[in-house]
């Protein structure tokens, strides 16, 4: 048995070094020795911006004025608005906006069916002349020039899908400068992937496709801003993370409300494959040693982080040995101190809290995700 535990302890720990540190960094090296440079030039095309909104009032039009100011400087064309399960008498201002400024294209949809439903109807109604979709979501603010820089790798014929920067405005509790320390980790391997050819994904917040690359959404998929991505990649594009191209955002200050904004899209790295099985194939999927350890491994991290302390308690139990029971006692001690962390962070402004309360939190919500996954019960709409 002592040979069992020690090779499930090497092999969780091997598995979780090589998810968030060694994949990053043979990424790292790779886009330094073995770049592939994406040519840019002023877009002369027709960018047309797409939103999906609910609910949000005042915030949706002030975003839609917001737009209408950039297209005044940059390459925007048009500006499609859904309202899921909302009449135009839900939002005024937004109707009239609609109805003094030709660019702008309000449609209210008063069944509520879900992003990707409402997405598809406003990639119907705007695709005639649109050459590429400007993907965006309502309560971002766009960094003015962000727009000409997302759309400048289009001259490339290799790209399909070019992904804008999401930062968060300067953080003041310990939640935010967790969730902003994890997303610039994140960031930094998307910059990675891109230089050597394609992110698997893109920022919902903030990214651009071209229209002929656009597939109808499935009805129920929940990583929108993954799955279509994806399409381009399976069908030989690039799709480029862009540092620099900035969308603007506030990270929540509660780790519940966190972990709710991320269990949508860790549910849905679980839906993917079933959607698109062409993911899971590697001859089919030219990234998929890249969807897969970027996307599914690190949905495995619970586990691997039980059988790891299983394992060494195992071990201190059977071998008596000083350094598995300091080991197991390390690990006990460290999964206290993130649960601590996850409610002291709230109120206390640390970086190392908000740290340790994002493992914690992040580690909650992926089993969430994997039951979610093992249920089959995936909710595409908004919450009323």
């Amino acid at each position: 048995m002592e040979f069992f535990w020690t090779l499930l302890f090497a092999a969780a720990a091997t598995a979780l070094a090589w998810t968030y540190a060694g994949y990053p960094l043979a990424m790292e090296l790779w886009a330094r020795l073995r770049p592939r440079p994406v040519r840019k030039a002023p877009f002369a095309g027709r960018a047309v911006a797409l939103m999906a909104a609910r609910g949000e009032g005042e915030r949706a039009a002030a975003k839609v004025r917001e737009l209408l100011a950039i297209a005044d400087r940059e390459p925007l064309s048009g500006i499609w608005i859904g309202l899921d399960g909302e009449s135009a008498d839900a939002s005024p201002a937004l109707a009239a906006l609609a109805a003094c400024d030709p660019r702008v294209h309000l449609r209210a949809f008063p069944e509520r069916r879900g992003k990707p439903s409402v997405l598809n109807d406003l990639v119907a109604g705007a695709t005639p002349g649109a050459d590429v979709f400007v993907m965006m979501d309502v309560r971002q603010r766009i960094e003015p020039g962000a727009l000409s820089r997302v759309l400048e790798p289009f001259a490339d014929d290799t790209v399909g899908v070019v992904s804008g920067e999401l930062v968060y405005e300067t953080p003041g509790g310990g939640v935010q400068k967790g969730a902003q320390s994890y997303w610039a980790y994140e960031k930094r391997l998307r910059a990675a992937e891109s230089r050597v050819w394609a992110v698997p994904g893109a920022t919902g917040a903030f990214y651009a496709i071209r229209a002929d690359l656009c597939r109808p959404f499935p009805s129920d998929v929940l990583d929108d801003d993954v799955w279509l991505p994806m399409q381009a990649v399976l069908a030989g594009r690039r799709c480029l993370f862009l540092p620099g191209a900035v969308a603007w955002d506030v990270a929540e200050a509660r780790f519940d409300r966190e972990g709710r904004r991320k269990l949508r899209t860790l549910a849905g790295n679980w839906q993917l494959p079933a959607l698109e099985p062409r993911l899971l194939s590697p001859r089919r999927n030219p990234i998929f040693a890249r969807w897969f350890f970027h996307k599914m491994a690190r949905l495995l991290t619970p586990f691997w982080t039980a059988a790891l302390l299983l394992a060494s308690g195992a071990l201190a139990w059977t071998t008596r040995a000083p350094f598995w029971f300091l080991l197991f006692a390390a690990m006990g001690i460290g999964l206290v101190l993130a649960w601590a962390a996850a409610r002291l962070a709230r109120r206390i402004p640390s970086r190392l809290l908000g740290l340790l309360g994002t493992a914690w939190t992040l580690h909650a919500v992926l089993l969430h995700a994997a039951w979610i996954a093992l249920r089959g019960h995936y909710e595409v709409r908004w919450k009323a």
